[in-house]
C-alpha cells in the first residue's frame, strides 16, 4: 500500500508503528519506514528510537504519539460492571487483564502469579477480559497450575470503562509491549496498575509514580507488586492520583488529535 500510495503520487504518505518488536527485512523495512513514507508515528519514545537508529530518520522524519484516552468514557466515577463471576469470599481482591489473549501477552505469568499469592493466603481472583488466539492455550495453563477456580475468562465486553471501576488492580505483565491502551484507559478510571517493564510501558506506568513495575516474566515479582498494592493503600492511592492527572495532561483523546492535526498541517504545507 506504501509503494502504491507512492506511485500514484499521493501528496502525504505517514505510517505508524506500535509493536515493539524486532524489525524484520531492514532492507525492505527502510524501503517503507524512509524510503517510501514522508512521516512515521509510533506510541512510544521506545519505538522512535529503534527507527531512528536502525534507518537513520531525522527529527523530522518521526514523531511520537500514544494513542489518546476518551475521557468522556473513561473516568473515575461512574457504574460498575456486574462481571459473570462464582461466589467469592469477601474481601476477595479483583485482579483484570484487559487485551487480546496472546501469548506475549503473558497471562500465564499472571496465573503463576495467582498461585503464588493463594500459597501466601491471599484471596484474589484474575478475570480476563477479551478474546483471542491463545485463549486455549492460557486455559490449558490455568489448568496444568491448579488456578482454574482463580479465573474468570469473560470474553469480549464493550463495557471497558465499567469493568474496570469494578477491578482493584489492572495487570500488565507483558514480553513486550509499546504504550497499552489497557494501561492508560485504567489511569483514566483511577485503577492501580502492576506492569512489565518492557517497551513503552515505563512512559506511563512510572515506577513507584503512577504505577508498580516488575521484570517481565518474573511471577514471583508480580505477585509481590499486586500484593503490595492492595496493602499499601495511601501509597496507591497517591499513585492513582499521579496516573490521572498523567493522563489528563498528556494523553487525551483530542490532545491527540490536536496533534496529529498539526502533523499533517506540517507536511501538507
Amino acid at each position: 500500500m506504501t509503494l502504491a500510495s507512492r506511485i500514484a503520487r499521493v501528496p502525504l504518505v505517514i505510517r505508524s508503528r506500535h509493536f515493539d518488536v524486532p524489525i524484520p527485512n531492514k532492507s525492505l523495512s527502510r524501503l517503507v519506514y524512509k524510503e517510501w513514507t514522508h512521516h512515521v508515528i509510533t506510541t512510544s519514545e521506545r519505538i522512535t528510537g529503534k527507527l531512528v537508529e536502525t534507518f537513520e530518520l531525522a527529527s523530522n522524519e518521526i514523531s511520537t504519539l500514544p494513542t489518546g484516552v476518551d475521557l468522556s468514557r473513561f473516568h473515575p466515577e461512574g457504574l460498575r460492571a456486574l462481571l459473570p463471576l462464582p461466589a467469592l469470599s469477601a474481601g476477595t481482591a479483583l485482579i483484570g487483564m484487559v487485551s487480546v489473549i496472546r501469548y506475549a501477552k503473558g497471562t500465564q505469568i499472571l496465573a503463576e502469579a495467582a498461585r503464588i499469592m493463594r500459597d501466601h493466603g491471599r484471596s484474589v481472583h484474575c478475570v480476563i477480559v477479551g478474546e483471542g488466539p491463545w485463549r486455549s492455550g492460557l486455559e490449558s495453563t490455568i489448568e496444568q497450575l491448579g488456578v482454574k477456580d482463580l479465573f474468570s475468562l469473560v470474553g469480549h465486553r464493550e463495557d471497558v470503562p465499567e469493568i474496570m471501576r469494578a477491578l482493584d488492580v489492572m495487570a500488565i505483565p507483558s514480553f513486550h509491549e509499546a504504550v497499552p491502551q489497557s494501561g492508560l484507559q485504567a489511569l483514566a478510571t483511577g485503577l492501580p496498575v502492576v506492569a512489565s517493564d518492557v517497551g513503552g510501558i515505563p512512559s506511563i506506568i512510572q515506577n513507584g509514580i503512577t504505577g508498580r513495575l516488575v521484570p517481565a516474566r518474573d511471577a514471583a515479582a508480580l505477585a509481590r507488586a499486586i500484593e503490595e498494592t492492595l496493602d499499601q493503600r495511601e501509597k496507591t492511592r497517591a499513585m492513582s492520583v499521579m496516573g490521572l492527572d498523567l493522563i489528563r495532561r498528556e494523553h487525551s483523546l483530542d490532545k491527540m488529535l490536536d496533534r496529529i492535526e498539526i502533523i499533517y498541517r506540517q507536511h501538507l504545507s
